[in-house]
């Protein structure tokens, strides 16, 4: 997770950059494009917060509370898919704000 932090705050920087000195012209497509992959995209995050009910930040089993392993829907392709959401998520941000990094 600490990748994905410091890869959003440096896309949102940089995108910042970008903005002020006009840099990378983006096509207004991919603008309009990046949202809606966002939003898919924080619709595997929902989808893993509802699949299991001990989701939590860091992929560990909980043996005193009887956490079980999940291993159906999202969790059977990726073994943490909020890594996975976060990740896309900090490479799309600079899309949605204009800039290609």
């Amino acid at each position: 997770m600490g990748f994905c932090n410091a890869l959003f705050l440096i896309g949102l920087v940089k995108a910042g950059i970008d903005e002020r000195y006009n840099i990378s012209n983006i096509d207004m497509t991919i603008s309009i494009i990046s949202p809606v992959l966002f939003m898919l995209n924080f619709t595997l995050l929902i989808w893993a917060f509802i699949v299991n009910k001990n989701f939590e930040t860091t992929a560990r089993v909980q043996h005193d509370r009887g956490h079980k392993i999940c291993d159906k829907n999202p969790y059977k392709y990726i073994i943490h898919p909020a890594y996975l959401s976060a990740k896309i998520g900090a490479l799309l941000w600079p899309l949605i704000l204009g800039s290609i990094f």
